[in-house]
């Protein structure tokens, strides 16, 4: 049975089921070839594609063609490795999910995207994630989640208007210090990688609210992490610290009204180090 995304109301066009909600028309066909059968005018008028769990292992080049308003786009849960050039043709993209694929690369299209706001490409087989990623200045979620990442691009710099960043369960070993430049982030996952310092300009990031390391191979902490003023939540865990973060910064965070909780983890930090004089809160 065919369906589309959100509640149905409306009638059978060609074959396909289209709904409204909000004003946009959403589309999940039954199979791959169904869309062939889509007229230009139909194309048009979707703006939500669904095409998510239909064991996909590839998708033709001219799949996206005439899908000239698309705002959402699901290709969750398919088998693919590859995405093709032409997804960078669907320039009015809001939200596109590729996660829980079998993706090994991105093609550089995607920079095309600037009108992205959400991107999923969580649990994947990326190695790397194309440079063009700088383009998409309007992104506010990136989920790169469970991956192969070595290393993140330097034009991640660009992505000024990025509020949730994941990387968890990836293989990173160092961050840019242009990650420093996402002054809107509010979340930020780094944990299960294998980063053995985190770069100072970490405390520029004074709108975070959540920083996750554990599961790294750290040995410290920036003093800078003192900067972070509106952080509510630390993972710290099992990591290799060795150097403790001196009083003066705990104190720091002290007088700028950190939360408590967030300071207790970083004495606690402290006192798992054998031989250091640590700050207590009492």
């Amino acid at each position: 049975m065919k369906y589309a995304l959100g509640t149905i109301a409306g009638t059978a066009l060609l074959g396909f089921a289209k709904a409204k909600s909000g004003g946009r028309n959403s589309y999940k066909p039954d199979n791959i070839e169904d869309i062939y059968n889509l007229t230009p005018q139909e194309k048009a008028q979707i703006t939500i594609l669904d095409l998510s769990r239909m064991g996909l292992t590839q998708l033709p080049d001219d799949i996206f063609d005439g899908f000239s308003n698309l705002k959402r786009l699901s290709l969750y849960g398919n088998k693919l490795t590859e995405i093709p050039d032409s997804i960078g043709n669907l320039t009015n993209l809001e939200i596109l999910h590729l996660g829980d694929n079998q993706l090994t690369e991105i093609p550089e299209s995607i920079g095309n995207l600037t009108n992205l706001e959400i991107l999923h490409l969580s649990d994947n087989q990326l190695t790397e994630i194309p440079d063009s990623i700088g383009n998409l200045t309007n992104l506010e979620q990136l989920h790169l989640g469970n991956n192969q990442l070595t290393e993140i691009p330097d034009s991640i710099r660009n992505l000024k208007n990025l509020k949730r960043l994941n990387l968890y369960f990836n293989k990173l070993t160092e961050l840019p210090d242009s990650i420093g430049n996402l002054t809107n982030l509010k979340v930020l996952d780094l944990s299960y990688n294998q980063l053995t310092e985190i770069p100072d300009s970490i405390g520029n990031l004074t709108k975070l609210e959540r920083l996750s390391l554990e599961r790294n191979k750290l040995t410290e902490l920036p003093e800078s992490i003192g900067n972070l003023t509106k952080l509510e939540r630390l993972s710290l865990e099992r990591n290799n610290w060795k150097k403790p973060v001196p009083k003066e910064t705990i104190l720091k965070m002290i007088r700028n009204r950190i939360n408590r909780n967030v300071v207790e983890k970083i004495i606690e930090m402290n006192n798992s180090i054998p031989n250091k004089s640590n700050l207590r809160i009492r």
